[in-house]
């Protein structure tokens, strides 16, 4: 059970800092660089997807081994970081080498995004499930 709680608690609060720091951080960047290439409304089923596949590497890659050796949240901020930053970095650094009007400006802030989204949401999470799990 505090895996599913795991995967669910990750995904809720990346998810509620995402669509925060999208709009504030992200989008105005890439407006600004490439904005004719940006649709008017997002693929909603291809964001669904993303938000339910994201969690679940998380989960695999580094919330259950965490959870599991009883490694405090702060000790799995760098672990999340460097999954968010090769899973951002593989869309960002594939678009770089592919996309006339990528920037390494985009790139930069994406992978840094990624990377401390990443890292925030996984130690909120374990430290949330930890705490709910340590009281039974």
């Amino acid at each position: 059970m505090p895996l599913v709680a795991l995967y669910f608690a990750f995904g809720l609060i990346f998810f509620g800092i995402d669509m925060v720091g999208i709009p504030l951080l992200i989008l105005p960047e890439f407006e600004a660089a490439i904005g004719d290439l940006l649709i008017a409304e997002p693929r909603l089923d291809a964001a669904l997807l993303f938000y339910l596949l994201y969690p679940a590497g998380m989960l695999g890659f580094v919330l259950a081994p965490a959870f599991r050796s009883g490694r405090g949240p702060v000790a799995a901020a760098a672990p999340a970081a460097g999954f968010g930053l090769v899973a951002y970095g593989t869309y960002e650094l594939t678009n770089l080498a592919t996309l006339a009007p990528w920037t390494w400006r985009l790139t930069a802030i994406d992978m840094a995004w990624g990377a401390a989204l990443s890292a925030v949401s996984a130690a909120l999470a374990l430290a949330l499930v930890g705490a709910v799990f340590a009281r039974r």
